[in-house]
């Protein structure tokens, strides 16, 4: 039997609560610039931050488990699997993620594993009976969590230039927070693994707007919020209200628009992964995929958020 499985329901309550393990809801709230058009009091940005935390553990600091969530953001490779080592050196078991694996912008899936462990990712192609032979282009790559409750494992492109066939893993740790359950503040992180497109930004309605969520976010890298200064942006929704609604766009140098969604709705209480994706071609144009970090109900995250272009406003 494995040692590494996918998450049954029973379980995701608890990998939800080793998620939001951390601070409190506290810090200052200051009203945020808004775009054109845009009501200031519907969404007020706030300097208080989730916070890190050594999550729910044994008494050791360690959380009770820990869980990676498997995706692939690497426009040029077919469907993947991947395989998991408890350390360099030792066995691989799996294919993990079921068939048919994971496709491109495929649902994101979750693995439990030992907070003891210093675990190790191998991909194989989807369909792969066994983990002897690694996915072209591929090389193993250790996982390093630093005490987190979670990370996204990604297959993406290595350098973001097209045309490319070398493909790199990367690897994003969730922070640990506590959110209160009658906050009123959501929480957006940032991930630019979209080749071909760098110094990207998020914002509110249109590029023109001055104010950025995250700003000049290079290929690879999770975005910086100039506002909280740091990797997580927070905003207050308003009272009586569950969530905040509103136009997102990614834009690019020059305030190029990217990516644009109508209606992206942040609940309050809920703290989002925002990753962009594609190489801007019409086979891999660049989307946008959200996860939903600290609450693993779904073993999926959502994508193919964006616009068509007859809906997309003028830069």
């Amino acid at each position: 039997m494995n040692r590494y499985q996918r998450v049954s329901r029973p379980e995701w309550i608890l990998l939800a609560a080793v998620l939001v393990g951390g601070c409190a809801d506290g810090g200052e709230e200051a009203t945020g610039t808004s775009g054109p058009g845009d009501d200031a009091t519907e969404a007020t940005t706030d300097a208080g931050v989730p916070g890190d935390g050594d999550g729910d553990g044994d008494g050791d600091g360690l959380p009770e488990v820990l869980s990676l969530r498997f995706a692939h953001f690497a426009p040029g490779a077919s469907g993947v699997d991947a395989c998991v080592a408890a350390a360099e050196g030792q066995t691989f078991e799996g294919p993990l993620l079921g068939s048919p694996g994971v496709a491109f912008r495929g649902g994101a899936r979750v693995i439990e594993v030992s907070p003891a462990s210093e675990p190790v990712v191998r991909w194989v192609a989807a369909g792969a009976d066994d983990c002897e032979v690694a996915l072209d282009g591929t090389s193993d790559t250790p996982v390093g969590l630093e005490g987190a409750g979670a990370a996204m494992v990604a297959l993406t492109d290595a350098d973001g230039i097209s045309p490319s066939n070398d493909l790199q893993t990367r690897v994003l740790v969730s922070p640990t927070v506590e959110i209160p359950v009658d906050s009123r503040r959501f929480f957006v992180r940032f991930w630019n693994l979209a080749v071909d497109a760098d110094e990207v930004s998020l914002k509110q309605n249109l590029c023109t707007n001055p104010f950025a969520a995250f700003d000049s976010t290079a290929y690879g890298q999770p975005g910086f919020s100039p506002n909280n200064q740091g990797p997580v942006f927070s905003a207050s929704v308003t009272a009586g209200r569950d969530d905040f609604t509103t136009d997102i766009v990614v834009c690019g140098a020059g305030e190029a628009p990217l990516v644009q969604i109508s209606d992206f709705v942040f609940n309050k209480g809920e703290l989002q992964l925002v990753v962009l994706s594609g190489d801007g071609t019409d086979t891999s144009p660049w989307d946008v995929t959200r996860c939903v970090e600290n609450e693993l109900v779904s073993m999926d995250c959502e994508s193919g958020l964006a616009d068509p272009p007859s809906l997309r406003a003028l830069p």
